[in-house]
């Protein structure tokens, strides 16, 4: 392999740099090692498209939508592919709704008009504007109050055990809708976070309330037409991905078709890579990570995330909310906002990139769906690193350091190296070519 390009990003803006040629050596250190062996078959990156976002998306200009357009979903962008829907309202919403009224038992009032409003034009707007086929999954947050037993859509609760199948129905509807809008989604999770009793919509689940509900769920899917789409359990943080995964896929192994996680809870890395060394045909996908509305560029936890996350064998990466404004809003029902790539200034409805979106960048502008994750190593846990195959045989390495010093290691494939100078905070993407 020869080397085709390397970006650098430390606190700017990317910009490329120049290494030398991969040559022959003897030399064991220090090295940045990258494997032929693959561990995982990669789907794409992208984020949601919460009402939030979505009604910032429609307070724009046309000028800025179209720049917005480009940098998530187009060429020169983010390239976004792997994006999340709600089912109902989250947090991210402007206010609490769902798709039926209270005690209609017959699901006769359920519409979808709510979302028509902003979500599904800014989907529709992003199909047209990506050149690839977007894949899109869709995660409840908690089902209509009338299905709970706690009476309401917040604050946990759990579905009663005699609405299964009516919840599965009303599960079944939205993807109906959606579908008749042209919009197809190829995945649900079970469960938005189902250990959390959330100020916001929120809904408890047991692992056995997870198993006993996948047949209802499963059984409507296919008896409708959908038997397609996948399921994933679990939804929510990493120090419990392996052993809910685990009961999950053992109760289920034909039904469920892989695991969803979230970051809240700590790194937990290893929790991924356990998961794919017992299951490596399932799907293991991060479907929401965030941080507090603080923009500070010093900040690495995306890079960290995403890189950890890859070398660890997980097949997707969807961050939070794609568009938020300057108050990291709109929300409800919580104490405040959050971060997002794209800021909104909702005075003028003017759009910008923060540095989150440059985080991103270096990672999925580069690899490719379709891609095989790649097993590598490290002389140095302060410099860690990934990599993928990209299905032209482009080989794509992202590689960050945490040192508070500049390293100069050497990245090493099929028995040749090149030098590369990584500075402290650095984060660097490098292309390989055949």
């Amino acid at each position: 392999m020869k080397v085709k390009a390397c970006y650098e990003y430390v606190n700017d803006l990317p910009h490329e740099i120049t290494l030398g040629e991969l040559a022959e050596t003897t030399r064991e250190k220090p090295l940045l090692s990258v494997y032929s062996q693959g561990k995982a078959e990669w789907l794409g990156f992208g984020g949601a498209f919460t009402e939030s976002s979505a009604y910032c998306y429609a307070q724009m200009s046309e000028k800025d939508k179209q720049s917005t357009l480009e940098a998530l979903f187009g060429e020169s962008g983010l390239r976004y592919q792997f994006c999340r829907l709600c089912i109902g309202s989250s947090d991210f919403a402007l206010d609490e709704f769902c798709y039926v009224e209270e005690n209609d038992y017959d699901l006769r009032t359920f519409s979808i008009e709510r979302d028509r409003k902003y979500v599904i034009p800014f989907v529709k707007d992003a199909i047209r504007h990506s050149t690839r086929e977007l894949l899109l999954f869709a995660s409840p947050w908690s089902p209509p109050a009338f299905m709970k037993e706690n009476g309401t859509r917040f604050s946990g609760g759990k579905l009663k055990k005699d609405c299964y199948a009516l919840y599965a129905e009303y599960i079944v509807r939205f993807l109906q809708a959606y579908r008749e809008e042209g919009i197809r989604i190829f995945a649900l999770t079970l469960q938005n976070e189902p250990k959390a009793a959330q100020t916001w919509e929120s809904c408890f689940y047991t692992v056995e309330d997870e198993i006993a509900f996948v047949p209802y769920l499963r059984g409507a899917l296919d008896a409708n037409g959908f038997g397609e789409v996948k399921l994933l359990c679990w939804d929510h943080n990493k120090e419990r991905l392996y052993e809910r995964a685990d009961r999950i896929f053992t109760a289920c192994p034909d039904t469920v078709d892989g695991a969803a996680y979230h970051w809240y809870s700590g790194e937990h890395f290893d929790a991924i890579g356990a998961l794919r060394a017992k299951y490596p045909d399932k799907l293991i996908l991060n479907t929401e990570f965030c941080k507090s509305n603080i923009e500070d560029k010093t900040d690495t936890r995306y890079c960290t995330e995403l890189l950890h996350d890859i070398r660890q064998g997980t097949n997707g990466i969807c961050d939070w909310n794609m568009i938020l404004d300057e108050n990291g809003g709109p929300y409800h029902n919580r104490q405040g906002g959050c971060d997002a790539c794209i800021r909104l200034d909702s005075a003028t409805g003017s759009a910008r990139k923060n540095g989150l979106y440059w985080q991103l960048y270096m990672f999925s502008h580069f690899i490719e769906p379709g891609a095989t994750v790649l097993w590598t190593s490290t002389y140095s846990n302060e410099i860690p690193l990934c990599a993928v195959k990209n299905p032209n045989g482009e080989v794509v390495v992202n590689l960050f350091s945490s040192a508070e010093k500049d390293h100069h290691p050497h990245l090493f494939i099929d028995g040749k190296s090149v030098e590369i100078t990584v500075k402290a905070g650095g984060l660097y993407t490098v292309i390989l070519e055949p």
